[in-house]
């Protein structure tokens, strides 16, 4: 949910006596089943402290963090989404720029100075380029609306992020994530898009 809907969703329930809290997780289902959801909290620091023992039932408590104010649960569930998946679409821009320009994909990988088999990100790229398991590689694409809607509703520009959605957003759904919406590949789009003819 965009941080402004949080707000104005809250500041209704608020206004007619209700406690509200904006509360995202972080965890998936797995970690809803085991408890160990990371969750990020905005809204009163009182009714925080009160519902703690209810967040800790269902999250790690060392990874309930108090963000502030209403709506700043969800600005710092977008800072923890963009930050473990935004860097992938810039690894595999980087990627894509080698392959396109040539190389061969072992060669990229010695360019990047990466063991293909170990655990860096790029060699998880490697892996599923050279598996032909690139269908899944979105970067939760479903969510990047609700996080540029949140930037300009507080009056700010994301230009990488806007300018990868421009580019990814008419594309085929080629994979559902793991609420089941349709996302497009970005390491298929970045492999097969040429530049468009000018005039």
């Amino acid at each position: 949910m965009p941080v402004h809907e949080a707000q104005r969703l809250g500041r209704a329930l608020v206004a007619v006596g209700c406690r509200y809290l904006d509360a995202p997780t972080s965890g998936g289902r797995a970690g809803a089943e085991a408890g160990t959801l990371r969750i990020f909290v905005g809204g009163d620091r009182q009714t925080a402290e009160e519902c703690w023992p209810l967040l800790e039932a269902i999250g790690n408590p060392e990874k309930i963090v108090y963000c502030g104010p209403l709506g700043m649960g969800q600005v710092a569930k977008v800072v923890q989404q963009l930050t473990t998946r935004f860097p992938d679409v810039a690894r595999m821009e980087v990627m894509a720029f080698g392959l396109r320009g040539g190389l061969p994909l072992d060669t990229v990988m010695r360019a990047l100075d990466v063991d293909p088999q170990g655990p860096d990100p790029y060699a998880r790229l490697y892996r599923a380029a050279q598996e032909g398991a690139t269908d899944g590689l979105s970067a939760e694409f479903s969510e990047w609306h609700y996080y540029l809607a949140a930037a300009r509703a507080m009056g700010f520009y994301m230009p990488m992020l806007e300018a990868m959605y421009a580019f990814c957003k008419d594309a085929p759904r080629t994979h559902l994530d793991p609420l089941e919406r349709p996302e497009p590949s970005i390491w298929n789009e970045l492999m097969r898009r040429g530049m468009r003819e000018e005039g």
